[in-house]
C-alpha cells in the first residue's frame, strides 16, 4: 500500500496523490496457469514476490522513497 507520487504521461489509471495497494505475487498472464485464472500460480514467475530476491530482483515489497 502507498501513495502514487508521480506517473507518466501515458498512465491514465492513476494519478499522484492516489493511494494504492499491489499484489504480493508477479504473473505473466499467458501461461496456462494464468489463462485458467490462477495467477498465483504462474508457471514463469510464481514464486517470485516484490521486493523479496526469489525468481528475479522485482523491488517494491519493503521499496521506500527517499
Amino acid at each position: 500500500m502507498g501513495t502514487v507520487v508521480e506517473v507518466g504521461p501515458e498512465c491514465t489509471d492513476v494519478a499522484a496523490g492516489d493511494v494504492v495497494g499491489v499484489a504480493w505475487h508477479i504473473a505473466c498472464g499467458t501461461c496456462a496457469q494464468c489463462e485458467l485464472g490462477h495467477t498465483a500460480r504462474c508457471l514463469r514467475h510464481g514464486d517470485a514476490q516484490y521486493g523479496l530476491p526469489v525468481n528475479g530482483a522485482w523491488g517494491g515489497t519493503f521499496d521506500e522513497l527517499n
